[in-house]
C-alpha cells in the first residue's frame, strides 16, 4: 500500500469513526413556503380518494363517481325528489309502499292503484327549476308525466309506454318553477324510482384550511376530459355560503397557476366541475396548492450592496473546445474562450467523469495526461484545455458530470471512498495552491438527480472532503439543488436541497450551487418562457435558496451556475414552448442579471455559450451554433453593452421596484452613485412606456438603451430630463433597459457643450473664452480676453464631479491671454472646464462652462 492509499485509508477510518459537528440549528426545510393545502382537511362530493389532492404527487388523483345515469339518485343535493315519498310529500289515487318511489333503490317499487284515472304526485318543498327527470316504471297502459307550477299551470314532460317498462329513462327539459311532478294513467302502475335534477350536476373536492387564509395564488391540476361545461375555484368562510374565486379551464390537463387580481380571504377552497348531461362522466383533480400573493417563493428580501463589481459576477457555461472540435489552445484568436472574455470573467465546463476514468472505483492520475492522456481517453489533456481558458482571462469552474447513465450507482464499490479519491486527486493536480492553479472551483456533480439521495450523499461527502484535503484553497460546491419543493424528491431521484445536502459537509462547502430558468405555466398549463420579474417566474425559487442559505449556511456564497432563455436568432429558429424572441432574450439577459445581482448572487453563469442541436436549451446560446460560424445574437451584444457601461460598478440599492418600473442604483466600491439601470417589468416585446420621476439629487449625463443592437448600447438621451428647481430626474422607461450615467445635481450646470454666460455682464466689461482643440488627443489651449484687470480661475472636473486640476487661479491684466495645458495629466474621458472672472467689485462677472473630451 503506497502512502497515498494509506492516507486515504486512515482518513476514511477517522472520518467514519469520529463524530462531525453539524451546524447548530440545521433545518432541511428552511427554504420551503408551505402551501395552505398541505395540512387541509378534505371532503369530496363522491369518490373515496380525496386525500390524493394534497399527497404532493401529481400522478395520483381524486376521481369522482359518475352521477349519471344512476349515481345522483341517492344524493339529496343532486336529486330534488330523493326521500319525498318517505317524508309524506306525495298524493295519489291510491298507493302502497310509496316510499319506494324515491328511496334510490331501483329494485323495489311503489304500487299506484285506482280505476279510470290513476295518478301519483310528488310535492316539492319549494318551487324549483327542473332540467331532467329520470324514471323506472312498469305499466299496462301509457302514463303521462306533467310538471305542475305554482300558478296552477302544468307542462307536459313525456309519455311512458309499456315498451319502456323496467328501463331507466331520462327526459330533459328546461323549466324554471316546478312545484310538483304528477304521473297519471287509465290503469294502475308501478314506480320503481323517480328522480329529478334541478340544476346542472357538479362534482367537487373541498379543502378545509382550519382557519381563514388570505390566498392569491392557486395551483391546480384538474381535468374533466370534455365532460364538464365549467370548472371553478370557490371560497367560503362557513362552508355554507360560497363565492367564486376564479374560473378554470375544465380541460387543462397540466398544472395551472391562477393568480388573482386581488387577494381573497377564505377558510375553504373548493374545486368544482359542472358536468354536461352525459352518462358515466367522471372528473378529476390531481393536486391543489394555495398561497398568498408571493406564492411558493415568498417575499423579496431587502436589497444588499453587492460585494463584487458586475464583471466579477458574470460568467458563461462553455465546453471542451467551445464547439471547434479541437483544444481551446488551438482555436484561432478571438474565438472560443477569447471571444467570451468580452462578457465574462469566469467559465464553467462540464467535466465528464467518464472522460477521466472508466469506472468510479479507479483513482485518476492526472500527472500522466501530457504523455498518455487520461485512463479513459488516451488523447485527453485537461491541462492544455484549461490553460487556454485561463490565458483568456477566465477563472475556471469544473462541474464534474456523472449520472446513473454514465456511472450507474450499482458499480460504485464504496461511494464515499470513490468520491474522496476523485476529489483529492483532482484538487492536488488542478488546485490553486497544491496544484497547477488551472481550476478555481469544483462542483461535485452537475445534475446527478437520477441517483437515490442516500447514494449521492455518500459520494458528495467523499468528494468535498477529498477536494479540501487535496487543496483547501479550491472552492467546492455540491451539485445544483433547489430548496423550494421538497416533494419533488422520490426514492429513486430528485434535487431537493433538504435531502441531498448533508449537514455534515456544511463546514466544507463554500456555498450553494443552483440553477434557475424563468418559466411559468400559461392558462392551459403549458410551460412558457417569461420575463424575470414575472410574479410566477420560476427564477423566484432563488428566494427559497437564499432563506435556506441564511439559516443553514450563513455568510456562504450562492452561485447561479445556469440561467438563461432560449430564443431565435443568428439565422436559427426556436420552436418549443419555452422560446422567447431574440429581442426578449437580449433584454432579459440584462434585466435578469440585474435581478440576480440585486438578490446578492455571488456568481451568475449564463447557459449556454452557443446554440446546440435541438430541443429545450438548444437555443439558449449567446451566439448561433457552429452551423452559423457562431454568429452573435443580440444577447451577446447586450451583455457587451452592459459591461461597457457598468462592468466595474457595484449594485448599491433599489430606488423603485413596482409594476411601473424597476430602477437600481450602481456605483463605486465606496458607495458613490454613478449609474442607474431602469426598465419596465413587462415582456420584452411590449412597446408601452412609463414615465418615472425620481427625487434623487442626480441628473443623467448620458443614457443608453441596451437592446443588443450595439456592443456599447444605443444612445438615448431623449429618455431623460432633469428639473433643477425640484431636483427631479425624469426617466422614460420601457421593456428595454436603460443605463444612465449620473452626476450630482451640483454639476448640472456644467452639461452644455457650448460656452454660455449665465451671469449678466456690465457693458463696460467684456469677457470671452475659447477652448481648442476639442476633442483632443494631446493637450489643449484656453484663450481668453479680459477687458480690464480681473481675477480669473479655471477649474477642471472629471465626470464624477471630482476636481482634478486648477491650472489657473490669479489676477491678470487687461488683454488677450493664452493658457497651454498638457494632455499628460489627463486620461481618456470627459471633463468639465469652468472659467470664472471677477469684476472690480469682486463679483462673478463671467462664467464659461465647457465639456471637454479627451481621446487617447
Amino acid at each position: 500500500m503506497n502512502n497515498f492509499y494509506l492516507y486515504v485509508f486512515l482518513f476514511v477510518l477517522f472520518f467514519n469513526c469520529t463524530p462531525h459537528k453539524a451546524p447548530a440549528q440545521w433545518n432541511p426545510d428552511a427554504g420551503v413556503i408551505p402551501s395552505y393545502t398541505w395540512t387541509a382537511g378534505i371532503t369530496t362530493s363522491s369518490g373515496g380518494n380525496g386525500a390524493e389532492v394534497n399527497d404532493h404527487n401529481d400522478q395520483t388523483c381524486w376521481q369522482s363517481a359518475a352521477p349519471l345515469p344512476y349515481g345522483f339518485i341517492s344524493k339529496p343535493n343532486q336529486n330534488i325528489l330523493h326521500g319525498l315519498g318517505a317524508a309524506g310529500n306525495y298524493a295519489s289515487s291510491g298507493s302502497s309502499n310509496h316510499q319506494n318511489a324515491t328511496d334510490a333503490n331501483l329494485g323495489n317499487s311503489a304500487s299506484v292503484t285506482g280505476s279510470g284515472y290513476v295518478w301519483f304526485e310528488l310535492l316539492l318543498n319549494a318551487p324549483s327549476p327542473l332540467i331532467s327527470l329520470s324514471l323506472k316504471c312498469s305499466v299496462n297502459e301509457p302514463i303521462n308525466i306533467f310538471a305542475h307550477h305554482p300558478n296552477g299551470d302544468s307542462t307536459f314532460i313525456a309519455t311512458w309506454n309499456s315498451t319502456d317498462n323496467f328501463s331507466w329513462k331520462r327526459f330533459n327539459m328546461n323549466l324554471s318553477d316546478v312545484s310538483s311532478i304528477k304521473l297519471s294513467s287509465a290503469t294502475g302502475f308501478q314506480i320503481f324510482e323517480i328522480a329529478a335534477i334541478a340544476t346542472p350536476l357538479t362534482e367537487f373536492i373541498t379543502l378545509d384550511f382550519g382557519q381563514t387564509k388570505t390566498i392569491q395564488w392557486i395551483e391546480s391540476r384538474h381535468w374533466a376530459g370534455g365532460k364538464a361545461s365549467a370548472t371553478k375555484a370557490l371560497g367560503s368562510l362557513d362552508k355554507i355560503n360560497w363565492f367564486q374565486i376564479a374560473e378554470l379551464d375544465p380541460n387543462a390537463l397540466r398544472t395551472v397557476t391562477t393568480y388573482l387580481s386581488q387577494p381573497v380571504n377564505t377558510s375553504y377552497l373548493k374545486i368544482e366541475h359542472t358536468l354536461i348531461d352525459v352518462d358515466y362522466a367522471k372528473v378529476f383533480v390531481w393536486e391543489v396548492n394555495a398561497w398568498n400573493g408571493y406564492g411558493p417563493f415568498g417575499q423579496m428580501p431587502a436589497p444588499t450592496k453587492s460585494s463584487y463589481p458586475v464583471s466579477e459576477i458574470i460568467g458563461i457555461n462553455g465546453i471542451w473546445g467551445w464547439g471547434h472540435d479541437m483544444y481551446s489552445g488551438n482555436i484561432a484568436p478571438g474565438k472560443g474562450p477569447d471571444k467570451f472574455n468580452k462578457i465574462a470573467t469566469h467559465a464553467r465546463n462540464f467535466h465528464n467523469m467518464h472522460w477521466d476514468i472508466t469506472n468510479p472505483n479507479i483513482t485518476p492520475d492526472y500527472s500522466r495526461m501530457a504523455t498518455s492522456g487520461t485512463q479513459a481517453l488516451s488523447w485527453l489533456n485537461w491541462d492544455k484545455e484549461y490553460k487556454a481558458w485561463k490565458d483568456a482571462g477566465l477563472k475556471v469552474t469544473a462541474s464534474i458530470l456523472f449520472t446513473e447513465k454514465s456511472m450507474p450507482h450499482s458499480i460504485w464499490n464504496n461511494p464515499y471512498s470513490a468520491g474522496y479519491n476523485y476529489g483529492y486527486s483532482f484538487a492536488r493536480h488542478f488546485g490553486p495552491t497544491n496544484g497547477n492553479g488551472l481550476v478555481e472551483t469544483f462542483e461535485a456533480g452537475n445534475e446527478p438527480w437520477d441517483y437515490p439521495a442516500s447514494f449521492y450523499n455518500e459520494v458528495v461527502k467523499g468528494m468535498v472532503q477529498g477536494v479540501k484535503d487535496g487543496d483547501p484553497a479550491m472552492k467546492v460546491f455540491t451539485c445544483a439543488l433547489q430548496s423550494a419543493f421538497p416533494h419533488t424528491e422520490s426514492a429513486n431521484g430528485g434535487n431537493y436541497m433538504g435531502a441531498r445536502l448533508p449537514n455534515q459537509i456544511a463546514p466544507l462547502i463554500d456555498g450553494l450551487n443552483v440553477h434557475h430558468y424563468s418559466y411559468a405555466n400559461d392558462v392551459n398549463g403549458k410551460r412558457i418562457g417569461v420575463h424575470p420579474e414575472h410574479i410566477q417566474s420560476s427564477v423566484r425559487a432563488l428566494l427559497n435558496d437564499l432563506r435556506f442559505r441564511d439559516v443553514n449556511l450563513p455568510g456562504k456564497k450562492i452561485y447561479v451556475t445556469e440561467w438563461g432563455w432560449d430564443s431565435e436568432g443568428a439565422g436559427e429558429d426556436c420552436t418549443h414552448t419555452e422560446c422567447v424572441s431574440e429581442l426578449e432574450q437580449a433584454v432579459y439577459a440584462v434585466r435578469g442579471a440585474m435581478l440576480f445581482i440585486r438578490l446578492g448572487v455571488d456568481r451568475l453563469t449564463w447557459y449556454f455559450y452557443s446554440n446546440g442541436g435541438g430541443g429545450l436549451y438548444s437555443r439558449s446560446g449567446l451566439v448561433g451554433s457552429s452551423a452559423t460560424n457562431f454568429s452573435e445574437k443580440q444577447s451577446f451584444r447586450s451583455f457587451q453593452a452592459m459591461m461597457d457601461k457598468i462592468e466595474n460598478k457595484y449594485f448599491l440599492d433599489v430606488y423603485q421596484e413596482n409594476d411601473d418600473a424597476w430602477v437600481y442604483r450602481f456605483g463605486d466600491a465606496n458607495g458613490k452613485t454613478t449609474h442607474l439601470v431602469a426598465w419596465k417589468p413587462v415582456n420584452g416585446n411590449d412597446t408601452s412606456t412609463t414615465i418615472v420621476q425620481l427625487n434623487i439629487q442626480h441628473f443623467a449625463d448620458s443614457v443608453w438603451q441596451i437592446a443588443g443592437h450595439s456592443p456599447t448600447g444605443e444612445p438615448a438621451q431623449e429618455l431623460t430630463s432633469f428639473d433643477e428647481a425640484t431636483k427631479t430626474l425624469t426617466l422614460k422607461v420601457s421593456a428595454i433597459p436603460i443605463i444612465a450615467k449620473v452626476l450630482p445635481d451640483s454639476l448640472y450646470g456644467i452639461v452644455p457643450d457650448t460656452t454660455v454666460s449665465i451671469f449678466p455682464v456690465p457693458a463696460s466689461e467684456n469677457y470671452n473664452v475659447h477652448y481648442f482643440p476639442n476633442p483632443t488627443s494631446d493637450g489643449f489651449n484656453v484663450s481668453y480676453h479680459l477687458e480690464k484687470e480681473s481675477a480669473v480661475e479655471l477649474s477642471i472636473f472629471n465626470s464624477k464631479g471630482e476636481l482634478v486640476s486648477q491650472p489657473l487661479n490669479k489676477t491678470l491684466q487687461q488683454g488677450d491671454h493664452l493658457l497651454k495645458i498638457s494632455g499628460n495629466d489627463f486620461s481618456a474621458g470627459i471633463y468639465y472646464c469652468i472659467f470664472k472672472a471677477m469684476n472690480h467689485l469682486n463679483q462673478i462677472a463671467f462664467t464659461s462652462k465647457e465639456k471637454l473630451v479627451v481621446v487617447k
